[in-house]
Formats: C-alpha cells, structure tokens, sequence
C-alpha cells in the first residue's frame, strides 16, 4: 500500500531528501567499486589472494583458485543485490510522488545485510 497526499501538497521534506540521498548513495557505491576493481590498491587482500593461488601449482592449489573464483562471484552478486536494492528503496521513497507505508523497511534490511555480507 502506498501514500500519496492529496493534489497540491506535496511528499515531506525527509522522503524526497531521502529519495536523493539513496540515489546519489547508490551511483557513489557503484563508483567506488568500479574504482577498485580497475585499479586494486598494492597489498589489498585481493592482490595477496591472487598472489598466494599463484605460487601454488598442483590439483590443490587449482581448488584453491576455484574457491577463489567462486568467492569473488559470490561478493559480486551481493554487491549488485545491494545496489539494486538501494536504488529501488531511493524509487520506493517518493519516485513517483507516493510512498510506501511498509515495503522500505524490507527493502533497507535487504541492503544492510548484503552490505555486511559484502564487507
């Protein structure tokens, strides 16, 4: 169920505020991983994974890789889950003039817990 006040009034002040902020939160969030992944920062935990897998040969090291690959899968699509859930509690929160009574409470707890999943 949504809200939407009457002609002539408008949402309040925190919705549409809030609606900006996720959106600017949601492209600064996608920036920021962008950044990363084209340019890793010298001693970050990926560069030493990569490198730990890479002095390593055989049938283990090759499950080793795998489980990193999987990993590093695994943490993009939390990241993306979190993303697109961040931009769509920002349209949820007066994108279309209303507002939801309920549905932003499941969506924020759906980006806090992939947010702590992710980090």
């Amino acid at each position: 169920m949504t809200v939407r006040p009457p002609a002539g009034f408008p949402l309040p002040e925190l919705v549409l505020v809030a609606n900006r902020v996720l959106t600017e939160e949601a492209e600064a969030l996608r920036t920021a991983l962008e950044d990363f992944s084209t340019a890793p920062r010298p001693g970050c935990p990926w560069t030493q994974d990569d490198k730990a897998v890479a002095d390593h040969a055989g049938p283990e090291a090759q499950g080793r890789a795998r489980l990193l690959r999987y990993t590093r899968h695994q943490a993009m699509l939390i990241y993306v889950n979190a993303y697109d859930h961040l931009l769509t509690l920002a349209r949820a929160l007066g994108g279309d003039g209303a507002m939801p009574l309920f549905s932003h409470a499941s969506l924020s707890r759906v980006v806090r817990e992939a947010a702590v999943r992710f980090a």
